[in-house]
């Protein structure tokens, strides 16, 4: 498997181990989603780690869709850049009314209610962006919030993810890459007192 860029420090993995632990990355179950008319799915584009992605949701979708119904809208950054304080975003762009917007889009045109947000770490933009793993899990579940607000007309059902390179960690090579539920409820608990999630209130 082809690679790029900069793994996870030790720190870093040492919080995702702490996440795991806390039940805030949980194993993903295909069944607890309402998947009978698809998944819209907005996620990185990234070249290496997004086929995983897919695969991962087609698997899941299968428990209760007959066939493959992924609507993929896919940018780099993915859920990063739908938070409307997010520094993924440039300042004077309108990526994240544009996202909004296709994803209102499909919501309407193929009647699927359920959208996945799937992050991932590392992640480019946030690296380019200086933006650290805490905050870009925050970004994600603040990315939902949005979407529920935004587009509560539709009502919306939102599941966000994230898949973790563990690298050289990782028991094989089949296993380097694995994506996990995020329990929002679970994180908001713990960290709503944290400092950058303060400065990350979502709206």
């Amino acid at each position: 498997m082809f690679m790029t860029g900069p793994g996870l420090s030790e720190i870093e993995l040492a919080f995702v181990d702490e996440l795991l632990s806390l039940g805030i990355l949980e194993k993903v179950e295909g069944h607890r989603l309402p998947l009978q008319n698809g998944v819209i799915s907005v996620f990185c584009s990234d070249c290496d780690r997004s086929p995983d992605v897919y695969e991962h949701l087609r698997t899941i979708t299968q428990t209760q869709c007959s066939h493959t119904r992924i609507h993929a809208i896919a940018d780099n950054g993915g859920p990063l850049l739908i938070p409307k304080s997010s520094p993924a975003n440039k300042p004077g762009r309108t990526r994240d009314v544009d996202l909004l917007e296709s994803i209102e889009f499909a919501m309407r045109q193929k009647h699927i209610q359920t959208i996945g947000l799937i992050g991932h770490a590392p992640c480019s933009i946030a690296l380019d962006r200086k933006i650290d793993l805490f905050r870009t899990f925050a970004l994600t579940l603040c990315a939902k919030t949005r979407i529920k607000t935004d587009l509560k007309r539709y009502d919306p059902k939102v599941a966000c993810f994230y898949q973790i390179d563990f690298g050289e960690r990782a028991p094989s090579p089949e296993k380097r890459l694995r994506t996990y539920f995020m329990n929002r409820t679970r994180f908001f608990d713990r960290f709503r007192t944290n400092s950058i999630y303060s400065s990350e209130r979502c709206r």
